[in-house]
């Protein structure tokens, strides 16, 4: 598009190829909402398929058959797959593949409500394939028109897959539905309990969809989801009566006069709830999603079932520059461990090994954040007691240095192993970032001792060595 064109002229233009049903692709000039809207809906898209592995790839190794077995392995597999179709069209948008998993995890982006219920039985699976990917699929058939590229080439290849394990639930339904009293009652338990969501999952009402006008004033949708949902039940509702199974709508009747399938109202304060993180399965899909890390502490500890409590609530306090505790215990042989969120980065102590010294404006940066999240802390009653280079780890965050605090409480629980120093003549190692208060021992010691700490860390940072240099405890001490 010539650069000479105004913003309007160019918006105009865009337009003018979409109504021509011509496809935008990654290189061509493009509104900044259309980029953002498609970032948004291709990103949800791929946590739906990635996350979706999770109900399904649990009865694995439950499958009654061999036959059953490789037909799901094959179908999770396909949903990794699929996921990186679309992880990859994001990204030829711009958007950064570990900043949109980041945001997944940290509960900002959001995927498919349907797959925060749970599955109880094997015909859950099998309701899936049939319900779910169906309702998938009718999505998806739409969005092989969709006016970018890369998303609409990735629905077609996903659209076949998908295509085959619909089939594979259907038969599986059709079947215990025609099998035992015990198979019959399973398959309809399932559908009790994935009809409602299954009709929930083509999105909220056309008159509460927010995004839905953009997307289909720029060809991205080209029907609603309203629309979406009456092709569906007018075409599932047949197929489910065929099979023997009962609708769970006493309300379902088919009207006449439109030609359609009437539902009776479905439950959006549901919907809502699950979409904002409180369904059945949300926390749990979003754990089994995150990459952790183990910290195994030694046996002879001291006094641990504290400092399992202090690290635990330091991985709630919920500030983006703390790391995550996920979870705190005992492994079985009576060894202390925590759970947290696994980083990419190195710490403040790697980089000064680095560099030498930091520059001011980038250590300013640093410390800054390291004090937010300190001062998380401290609001929540919590003090560290061991700040020190290696204890801040930088990640990158956006594409930005991003700080994170670790090892909350182990300083206080651990200063008789980890001290570095427990006689005059034995070299030192965290007293050095420690205030005057801790090194006399006092029970008394408070925040004002974290704020100590990161003073020492800029000084150090900025000027290459530490404010403080000594040959012994008692030496630093004076």
């Amino acid at each position: 598009m010539p650069p000479e064109l105004t913003h309007d002229e160019r918006l105009t233009a865009f337009e003018a190829r979409i109504a021509r049903g011509e496809k935008i692709e990654p290189g061509d000039w493009m509104p900044d909402d259309y980029r953002r809207q498609l970032i948004r809906m291709i990103s949800q898209h791929a946590h739906s398929e990635i996350v979706g592995m999770l109900p399904e790839g649990a009865w694995i190794e439950h499958a009654p058959s061999l036959r059953r077995k490789l037909i799901l392995i094959a179908k999770v597999q396909d949903e990794a797959g699929h996921g990186q179709y679309l992880y990859h069209a994001a990204e030829s948008l711009g958007a950064e593949r570990q900043d949109l998993i980041d945001a997944l995890l940290a509960g900002k982006a959001k995927y498919s409500n349907i797959f925060n219920y749970p599955t109880l039985t094997w015909a859950d699976v099998g309701m899936i394939g049939w319900l779910v990917d169906g309702a998938a699929i009718k999505n998806q058939t739409m969005l092989t028109g969709a006016s970018y590229g890369p998303y609409s080439r990735a629905m077609v290849r996903i659209c076949a897959e998908e295509t085959f394990h619909y089939k594979q639930g259907k038969e599986m339904i059709t079947l215990y539905a025609q099998g035992t009293p015990h198979q019959r009652r399973m398959a309809q338990d399932a559908l009790d309990r994935w009809w409602w969501p299954s009709l929930m999952m083509f999105g909220p009402p056309d008159a509460d969809s927010t995004n839905s006008t953009t997307l289909m004033r720029w060809g991205i949708k080209l029907k609603s989801n309203d629309a979406l949902r009456q092709e569906f039940i007018d075409e599932i509702v047949p197929e489910l009566h065929a099979a023997g199974l009962h609708i769970p709508d006493p309300d379902l009747r088919y009207d006449d006069e439109s030609g359609h399938w009437l539902t009776g109202p479905i439950d959006w304060d549901e919907f809502w709830r699950v979409i904002k993180g409180n369904g059945p399965m949300n926390r749990e899909r979003l754990r089994a999603r995150r990459a952790v890390a183990v910290k195994v502490f030694p046996a002879r500890l001291t006094r641990p079932e504290r400092f399992l409590r202090e690290a635990s609530a330091a991985g709630r306090i919920g500030s983006p520059h703390i790391v995550e505790t996920v979870d705190a215990g005992w492994l079985a042989s009576g060894v202390p461990f925590v759970l947290m969120e696994l980083l990419r980065g190195q710490s403040l102590e790697e980089l000064l090994a680095e560099r030498g010294r930091i520059d001011a404006a980038e250590v300013s940066a640093l410390v800054c954040q390291a004090c937010q999240g300190a001062q998380a802390a401290h609001d929540a009653g919590i003090i560290h007691r061991d700040l020190k280079p290696s204890n801040l780890f930088v990640v990158t965050r956006a594409g930005q240095p991003f700080v994170k605090l670790l090892d909350f409480g182990i300083s206080k629980f651990e200063a008789e192993e980890h001290l570095g120093l427990t006689t005059e003549g034995t070299p030192l190692g965290t007293p050095y970032y420690m205030s005057p208060e801790q090194l006399s021992g006092r029970a008394d010691v408070n925040a004002r001792a974290d704020v100590y700490a990161l003073g020492v860390i800029l000084y150090e940072c900025v000027a290459g060595q530490r404010p403080f240099e000594a040959k012994s405890l008692s030496e630093l001490s004076i």
